[in-house]
């Protein structure tokens, strides 16, 4: 396991959320569930646990010795934001030394 290091961004889940109503301390949670949350790593121990901050729709709160979902007995755990789509292809409508109808060099 590799464990995040503090200010990593992680996805938090919490299943007794399942509601999607109310969170800790009556935030707001706008119907996310269980989640995933946006987390922030506050603080690493020695062991499977790190601490969050998650944020939330209605605000953010501290979850406290959590860790990844490989490890979680419980029913709050944090796992990897899946890898982003690559960058789509960029659109060129002009190639260098390729103008279309003459030259643009002078074009105002």
């Amino acid at each position: 396991m590799i464990k995040p290091p503090v200010g990593r961004i992680v996805h938090f889940y919490n299943t007794t959320l399942a509601d999607g109503l109310k969170g800790p301390n009556d935030i707001n949670l706008n119907g996310m569930g269980a989640g995933p949350y946006v987390a922030v790593v506050i603080q690493n121990f020695t062991g499977p646990y790190v601490n969050l901050l998650v944020h939330a729709w209605g605000g953010d709160w501290r979850e406290g010795s959590v860790s990844e979902k490989s490890e979680a007995n419980s029913s709050r755990y944090w796992e990897w934001p899946p890898d982003p789509l690559p960058p789509p292809e960029p659109h060129v409508a002009v190639m260098y030394g390729n103008a279309p109808e003459g030259d643009l060099s002078d074009a105002a």
